[in-house]
C-alpha cells in the first residue's frame, strides 16, 4: 500500500504537468494563428508609403540649350555666359576678371527634389586656377553678377560652393565643396573663403578630370546632401548630409561662376530635376473581417443591370414563373374570345366537329384535353373511324407548355450576368466572395514555428503520461 502511494504522487504530478503543457501548447498554436491572420494593410502601417520620382522639365536642361531664336523657354543666361547649342554652357572662359549666371525662370515646386547636373572644370593653368562655380536656391532670381563666386552675397535659401582658389591658410585642401545656408541675415565672406558661415563641407578633386563630373543635390524630409561622381564610373560618394534644412515657399534654380587674377573654364553641361511624389496605394482588404461586396468597398459603381423583361426571376422563382405563365394563359384566352371562332364543321375545313374544336382550344391554353371513352360502335361498314386527334391551327409557335405567351418577348441577352451572392456568410457577415488567403511568407513562418513549438509539447507531455504508466513484462 505504501509503495502504491508513493506512485501515485509522481502520477499525479505527470498528470498536472502534461495539462500544463498541453495548454501552453494550444496556446502558442492560437497565437501562430492569430499573427498568420494579420492583414497586409496592418504589416505595413509602419513602412514609408511609396514614392515616384517625377522629371521636372521647367527646371531640366539639356542640349539643344537654345531655339532658333537663341533663347530657352524655361532658363535665362548672361554675363559672360557663352552657349554652345550642341555640347555646353560656359558659365566663364579661361579668362581673367568673367562672371557668367544662369537662372531658371520659374520657382521650384514645393516639396522635395533631388537636382542631378554634369559639369566641368578645367583650364590651361596647372598650378594656379581659380576662382570657381555656385549652386543657388533663393527666393529671388540673382540675374546681376556678385562676389560670392559670380553670385550675391545676402540671399534667402541655400548656396553650394565648388571652389578652387584658396585665399588664406585651410586644415583643408582646395578644391572645396561647402554649404551656407542663409535667411538673408548673414554676409557671404570671400577673405576666408566663406569658412564662418559653411554649415559643412568636403574636399573633392573634380578640376581637370578626363571625363565630365555629376554632382546630385538631394532634398528630403528636411534633409539636404550633395553626392558627388568623380571618377566617373556612375558611383556617387557623399559629400555632406545636414538636417533641419529649411527652404522658401519658393525659390529659382541658378548657377553662377567667377574668374579673378587667376580664371578656369566653368562649363555646364546638363540638369535633370525631379520631384518625389507619394503613390495612392489602396488597401488591400481582408475578406474575412469587412463585409460587404469588393467593388462597394472600393467606391466603384455598381454595374448597370440589363431590362429582365420577368425572365430571369422567372427562371430563378418556380412560383413567379407558374404565375407568369397563368398570366399569359388568360391574356390569350382573352384574345382569343374577342377573335370571331373559326368555321369549324364547315366542308371547306375538313369537317371538324364541337369536340375537335374545345380539344384545339383547350391544348392552346395549355390544359391536357378531356378524356374521351371510346365508342362501340357495332355498325360493321367499311366507313374509316372518325379521327379525334385534335388538330392545332398552325400559329407558327409551340402550342400551350411554360413558354406560351412569351412570343412577344425580346430574346435573353447573350451576355452573362453575374447572379447574386446567395450563400452569405452570418456569421462574418462577408457576401458569399470566395475568400482569398492573403498571408505574408512571414506570417506562414509565424504560423509553422508555432506549430512545430506546440507538436514538440505535445508530443512530450504524451510521453511523459504514458511512461507512468508502462507496463514491465
Amino acid at each position: 500500500m505504501a509503495s502504491s502511494a508513493a506512485a501515485a504522487g509522481p502520477l499525479r504530478s505527470l498528470r498536472i504537468l502534461s495539462v500544463l503543457l498541453a495548454v501552453l501548447a494550444l496556446s502558442l498554436l492560437c497565437v501562430g494563428l492569430v499573427a498568420g491572420q494579420r492583414t497586409p494593410t496592418q504589416a505595413r502601417t509602419n513602412q514609408a508609403p511609396p514614392t515616384r520620382e517625377i522629371n521636372v522639365r521647367s527646371h531640366s536642361l539639356r542640349s539643344p540649350y537654345v531655339d532658333s531664336n537663341l533663347e530657352n523657354r524655361y532658363w535665362d543666361f548672361g554675363g559672360s555666359t557663352v552657349v554652345h547649342n550642341n555640347k555646353y554652357i560656359r558659365l566663364t572662359p579661361d579668362r581673367p576678371s568673367r562672371r557668367g549666371w544662369l537662372w531658371s525662370k520659374e520657382p521650384m515646386p514645393a516639396g522635395d527634389f533631388t537636382v542631378e547636373f554634369e559639369f566641368r572644370v578645367d583650364g590651361k593653368a596647372s598650378r594656379v586656377f581659380g576662382d570657381g562655380f555656385a549652386l543657388w536656391m533663393t527666393s529671388e532670381r540673382h540675374v546681376a553678377t556678385g562676389e560670392a563666386l559670380g553670385g550675391p552675397t545676402q540671399f534667402n535659401g541655400l548656396a553650394v560652393f565648388f571652389d578652387t582658389f584658396a585665399n588664406t591658410r585651410h586644415p583643408y585642401m582646395f578644391p572645396y565643396v561647402s554649404l551656407m545656408v542663409n535667411d538673408g541675415s548673414r554676409t557671404y565672406s570671400g577673405d576666408d573663403d566663406n569658412e564662418s558661415n559653411q554649415a559643412a563641407g568636403c574636399e573633392a578633386r573634380f578640376r581637370r578630370p578626363t571625363h565630365p563630373t555629376r554632382a546630385r543635390a538631394v532634398y528630403k524630409d528636411g534633409v539636404f546632401s550633395l553626392d558627388l561622381d568623380i571618377r566617373g564610373d556612375n558611383t556617387f560618394e557623399t559629400c555632406f548630409s545636414v538636417e533641419d534644412i529649411t527652404l522658401p515657399d519658393r525659390y529659382f534654380l541658378g548657377f553662377t561662376a567667377m574668374t579673378g587674377d587667376v580664371s578656369d573654364e566653368h562649363d555646364i553641361i546638363s540638369i535633370t530635376t525631379s520631384m518625389s511624389k507619394p503613390v495612392a496605394v489602396p488597401p488591400r482588404r481582408n475578406h474575412l473581417n469587412q463585409p460587404g461586396n469588393r467593388q462597394q468597398q472600393a467606391g466603384v459603381p455598381p454595374r448597370q443591370q440589363q431590362p429582365d423583361y420577368g425572365q430571369n426571376q422567372a427562371n430563378r422563382n418556380p412560383t413567379h414563373r407558374n404565375n407568369v405563365n397563368n398570366n399569359n394563359n388568360q391574356q390569350q384566352q382573352q384574345q382569343q374570345q374577342q377573335q370571331p371562332p373559326p368555321p369549324y364543321g364547315g366542308a371547306h375545313t375538313g369537317g371538324h366537329s364541337q369536340q375537335q374544336q374545345q380539344q384545339h382550344n383547350n391544348n392552346q391554353q395549355g390544359q391536357p384535353p378531356p378524356y374521351t371513352p371510346p365508342s362501340r360502335n357495332n355498325n360493321n361498314n367499311n366507313s374509316p373511324q372518325e379521327d379525334t386527334a385534335p388538330v392545332p391551327e398552325d400559329t407558327g409557335r409551340p402550342a400551350g407548355g411554360a413558354n406560351q405567351g412569351r412570343e412577344h418577348l425580346p430574346p435573353k441577352p447573350s451576355h452573362n450576368r453575374r447572379r447574386p451572392n446567395r450563400g452569405a456568410n452570418k456569421a462574418t457577415g462577408t457576401s458569399g466572395n470566395k475568400v482569398s488567403s492573403s498571408l505574408s511568407p512571414l506570417n506562414w513562418i509565424f504560423m509553422f514555428a508555432f506549430g512545430s513549438i506546440a507538436v514538440v509539447i505535445i508530443v512530450l507531455a504524451a510521453r511523459a503520461v504514458t511512461g507512468g504508466h508502462r507496463k514491465r513484462f
